[in-house]
């Protein structure tokens, strides 16, 4: 079995440099291209006999524009993005971070993490699990696993 793993295109949370986590946002006019161009690229491994996508916006509509052809299309709350709490839907220099929150500091159960009420990571690791043991040992040649952040 052959398992794809693609983010959704830029967004305009991306864009405009704030956390939209579990909050949805559009794609941009280039993260609509971008998941054209992937599709494009995507052709010589098609088809897919499985498709699971975040139920989130920007990744249906990423989706939509890799024109997969695969008719098998799951639905999941399980491939969203990392929830940011507090922080979601605002820039991190709004918090006083003018980094944003890439830095180790964030990527753990750190004081931030846990004052901000961001989901921790092994949460994020868990239910990307559940999706790959839904699939696992069935007899699918090629998945698509569309998300962020997975």
């Amino acid at each position: 079995m052959e398992v794809f793993f693609v983010r959704h295109g830029e967004s305009e949370a991306n864009l405009y440099g704030f956390y939209a986590g579990q909050k949805d946002c559009p794609l941009t006019l280039k993260g609509e291209v971008q998941a054209v161009e992937l599709g494009k690229k995507l052709s010589i491994v098609k088809p897919f006999d499985l498709v699971i996508v975040s139920d989130l916006g920007r990744t249906k509509r990423t989706v939509e524009l890799l024109n997969h052809g695969c008719k098998n299309v799951v639905l999941t709350p399980l491939l969203r993005e990392r929830c940011w709490g507090k922080i979601e839907g605002h820039a991190p220099r709004e918090f006083g971070y003018p980094r944003g929150f890439e830095d180790e500091d964030y990527a753990f159960d750190s004081e931030r993490v846990v004052a901000c009420d961001i989901e921790p990571l092994k949460n994020v690791s868990e239910r990307a699990c559940k999706v790959i043991s839904s699939f696992k040992g069935k007899k699918f040649k090629r998945v698509l696993l569309v998300g962020s952040e997975i």
